[in-house]
C-alpha cells in the first residue's frame, strides 16, 4: 500500500512538473512574440497605408526627387503636438518634402489633429492610417513619435526615435534635401 501511495506521489509531482513547465514554455513564447522585430532600414520600404482622404497610399505614391519625412504620431500624444507646430510655423522648411504622417488611431481622431494643427490644407502632407503591427513590421519602431527622414533617393538619412527639435529637423531636413 505504501508502495502505491508514493508511486501516486511521484507520478503527480512528475504530472505537476510538466503542467508547469508547458506554461512557462507558453509565457516565454508569448514574451517573445511581443518583443519588436530589430529591423535595419538603409531605404525606405515599400508600404502601403489607408489615406484619410480616401483610397490608399503606397511607397508608389511618392514624388520623386523630393526626400521624405515620416513620422509616426498619436493625436493623444503631446511630443505629437509639438512635432505638428514645428511643421506648421517652419513649413517653408519642409515645403520640398513629401511628409507622411502615420497613426493607428481612428480617422476621425487623425483629421482632427490635422485641423487642429492646420496641416491638412498642405499639399506634400498625407495623413495615413495604419492597422495593428503593421508600421512596426515595416519601420522597425513603434516610438511616438518617431520621424524617419529619407533623401531624395528614398535613402535613410536618420531615424529619431524621440520627440526633435526645430533646429534638429530642419537640419536634417536641409541635408536630405542636399543629397
Amino acid at each position: 500500500m505504501k508502495k502505491i501511495l508514493a508511486l501516486i506521489g511521484i507520478a503527480s509531482i512528475i504530472c505537476g512538473m510538466l503542467i508547469l513547465t508547458t506554461y512557462k514554455a507558453i509565457q516565454v513564447k508569448a514574451r517573445v512574440k511581443k518583443i519588436p522585430k530589430k529591423i535595419e532600414l538603409s531605404e525606405l520600404p515599400e508600404f502601403e497605408f489607408e489615406n484619410t482622404k480616401g483610397g490608399n497610399y503606397s511607397y508608389w505614391d511618392i514624388e520623386t526627387d523630393k526626400s521624405v519625412l515620416i513620422i509616426h504620431f498619436s493625436p493623444k500624444c503631446d511630443m505629437c503636438d509639438m512635432e505638428a507646430k514645428i511643421l506648421f510655423n517652419y513649413y517653408s522648411e519642409f515645403q520640398n518634402s513629401e511628409i507622411l504622417m502615420v497613426s493607428k488611431s481612428k480617422k476621425f481622431d487623425i483629421k482632427k489633429f490635422a485641423k487642429k494643427h492646420q496641416l491638412e490644407s498642405f499639399p506634400n502632407i498625407q495623413f495615413l492610417k495604419y492597422q495593428e503591427d503593421q508600421f512596426e513590421e515595416i519601420f522597425g519602431t513603434q516610438k511616438l513619435p518617431a520621424i524617419l527622414i529619407f533623401d531624395t533617393q528614398l535613402k535613410l538619412l536618420k531615424k529619431i526615435e524621440e520627440a526633435v527639435t526645430v533646429k534638429t529637423l530642419v537640419k536634417y531636413t536641409r541635408a536630405a534635401n542636399d543629397r
